[in-house]
């Protein structure tokens, strides 16, 4: 995962954390022509030049001063510009590195882009004008790595980290606990927030959860963690605490904050929260265990009547398990009978035509009734269950397609779980094969935080889908690693952008520097942009304006059975 820019966790703004100001350029190099070369080129963009002969001299420069870009010189007698490289990029996760080379080798030009660098020139073929231009969009490019890797780890309308970074830093404080002392966590979900919602609108909502984020930061002790996991939950990591009295006086702390009246549209409220809280003891529990453990904690506070801390108890956990068994047996006999398959059209946003459609799997219960994916299709991850629903969604999407036009494509989602299964290849092959659906008209879409886990691995398993025919697209894009320079990487045809970047579209600055930065990107690269839960016309605005050419959410259609897509799908 990638650093994260130097900004505070209690640091609620709403906008992206920006780097801090640098007014120079390290040059590390030992030829006089390319000092001057850069000299020039550094008087073009109106910032200091600073010449270093050594590498180490050059390192030890950057332990104390902030320069705006590095520019290393490959032929420099004795250096190893992989290894310096490698180096560098370990120690400067927010500054860009460009390479100036003798050797006009694309393996190498590729080499150094692959080790960090943001660009690589011949020396002999550049002048201090193209220079100039490599220098300032490198700061360009890493500027934006830098603010997706900061919006990729941290809630965009709180400010606070998110669930990611919180359960990495449970991890830590688990193996720092190693036996001694004791890690507390709450859950915490605001009361009544839908009501509150559809009363006031979404604006004063979204007002509401960035009071109870700045309440329950005040709190808690200023090393202790608070995250948004989204919506209106909220989650504390607390060390060091004193037992199951020294966790629940913290979760009444956070009641109490957040049940101070507070003026909304010239009406008093009163917040109230159900909080759960666990207490880590034993060492052989995990963060995912303590997570859930604080989830069913909070759910026993909301029953009591919420506006209460409630503490774990082990009973409450038997039932949920029991729960979840249930679950799986009922969904292993469902599979394939009781599955739906519902599409969502995608849209050319310049004229509306639907140009694909996502596939996405509904349990039809026989007593429960339609149920959304959220309540079965982690315990299908869990159980593996998804690797043979995944199958049926593949076959099941290719035979709906080939009724629809001959120009319209059907994606389907691909989980981290088939991948692993090893099987995904030949499912794909089986499924196109069975229907008799051009490769061209199947998109798989998978997710950045699967692929990041193996990078070269992923990267042959995309190749062979590719080599039968399918197209590929990077879904969520800004929910996992967000990072601009792996994305050559993948032969991928499109990025899918999140629905928390465009929900806050037209005001949303942080979304507009994602989504302009991606647009940006991927035409360079060639790869479609698609942008995810456009619910107003005002975001389709602001999509048109920034390039993006394509869109899917609310606004155009709701997820829907076949039959009723006919008129606006079929040939």
């Amino acid at each position: 995962m990638g650093q994260i820019p130097p900004c505070r966790d209690d640091d609620l703004s709403t906008e992206v954390c920006q780097p801090r100001v640098r007014t120079a350029l390290l040059v590390v190099s030992a030829a006089d022509t390319a000092c001057e070369l850069v000299q020039h080129a550094a008087e073009r963009l109106r910032i200091a030049c600073v010449h270093h002969t050594a590498l180490g001299e050059a390192a030890d420069y950057l332990a104390s001063q902030r320069v705006s870009c590095v520019l290393l010189d490959a032929s420099y007698p004795g250096l190893d510009p992989m290894r310096a490289l490698t180096e560098l990029t370990a120690v400067l996760s927010d500054v860009p590195i460009v390479v100036l080379g003798a050797d006009g080798s694309s393996t190498l030009a590729l080499a150094a882009v692959q080790a960090g660098a943001q660009d690589y020139l011949v020396r002999d073929e550049v002048d201090a004008a193209a220079l100039e231009r490599s220098i300032r969009y490198a700061i360009d490019r890493k500027r934006t790595e830098v603010q997706l890797a900061h919006l990729a780890l941290h809630d965009h309308l709180t400010g606070l980290p998110n669930r990611s970074v919180f359960d990495d830093r449970l991890e830590h404080a688990l193996e720092r606990r190693n036996g001694h002392g004791s890690v507390a966590v709450l859950f915490i979900d605001i009361d009544g927030f839908k009501r509150l919602n559809d009363s006031f609108g979404h604006g004063a909502g979204d007002d509401v959860l960035r009071e109870a984020a700045v309440r329950i930061r005040s709190a808690i002790r200023p090393h202790d963690t608070v995250a948004r996991l989204g919506g209106d939950e909220f989650t504390v990591l607390c060390e060091g605490v004193k037992g199951d009295r020294g966790a629940l006086a913290v979760g009444s702390r956070v009641a109490e904050e957040l049940g101070r009246p507070l003026a909304i549209d010239g009406h008093e409220i009163v917040l109230r929260a159900s909080i759960g809280v666990v207490l880590a003891e034993d060492d052989a529990v995990t963060a995912e265990e303590i997570l859930q453990r604080s989830d069913d904690a909070m759910y026993r506070a909301k029953a009591r009547g919420g506006g209460r801390p409630q503490l774990y108890t082990h009973g409450r956990a038997r039932e949920r398990a029991g729960h979840e068994i249930q679950v799986e047996a009922a969904l292993r006999r469902a599979i394939p009978g009781e599955l739906v398959a519902h599409y969502q059209p995608v849209v050319a946003l310049a004229d509306g035509r639907p140009v694909a459609a996502e596939a996405l799997v509904r349990w039809q219960h026989p007593t429960r009734g339609l149920l959304a994916p959220g309540e079965f299709i982690p315990i299908a991850e869990q159980s593996g269950l998804v690797v043979a629903l995944g199958d049926w969604m593949l076959a099941e999407s290719c035979h709906q397609a080939t009724e629809w036009r001959d120009d319209l494509r059907v994606s389907v989602n691909v989980s981290g779980r088939q991948i692993a299964d090893g099987s995904l290849v030949a499912s794909v092959a089986r499924a196109l094969e069975d229907s008799g659906l051009a490769p061209e008209r199947l998109q798989l879409e998978l997710t950045e935080t699967v692929l990041m886990d193996n990078i070269d691995g992923h990267v042959d398993l995309m190749c062979e889908l590719k080599e039968l025919g399918v197209s590929l697209a990077l879904d969520d894009f800004g929910k996992g690693y967000s990072s601009l320079s792996y994305l050559h990487r993948f032969p991928i045809d499109r990025i899918k952008i999140d629905r928390a970047f465009v929900g806050g579209l037209p005001e949303s600055r942080a979304g507009l520097a994602v989504v302009s930065a991606v647009v940006s990107f991927a035409r360079a690269l060639d790869i479609g942009v698609v942008a995810e839960g456009v619910e107003t016309q005002e975001q389709i605005d602001a999509l048109l304006e920034l390039g993006c050419e394509y869109a899917q959410g609310f606004f155009f259609h709701r997820p829907a059975p076949p039959e009723q897509l006919t008129a606006l799908l079929g040939r």
